[in-house]
């Protein structure tokens, strides 16, 4: 079998937590349901089928609110009829 080779070099220091980011992240199909304002149900139906950008992150659904207000937000303006 082949050795195995220990590093002796130092480990990095954790990296600061983002609370912006902390507060950016919106957990379950609930909040990201009143998050977007539309129905559980909906928001279950939309996220099984990766229509929203969200994870599974274990057993939970994650998303963060910037996401889903880039993803909601049209990316050209829409001209007056």
């Amino acid at each position: 079998m082949g050795k195995q080779v220990r590093s002796e070099g130092k480990r990095d220091a954790p990296a600061e937590i983002d609370v912006s980011l902390s507060s950016d992240i919106v957990w379950e199909a609930e909040g990201i349901a009143a998050e977007i304002n539309l129905g559980r149900h909906q928001v279950v139906h939309m996220l099984r089928r990766n229509l929203l950008p969200a994870r599974k992150v274990g057993n939970r659904w994650c998303s963060t609110r910037s996401a889903l207000r880039k993803f909601l937000t049209p990316s050209s303006p829409i001209e007056a009829a």
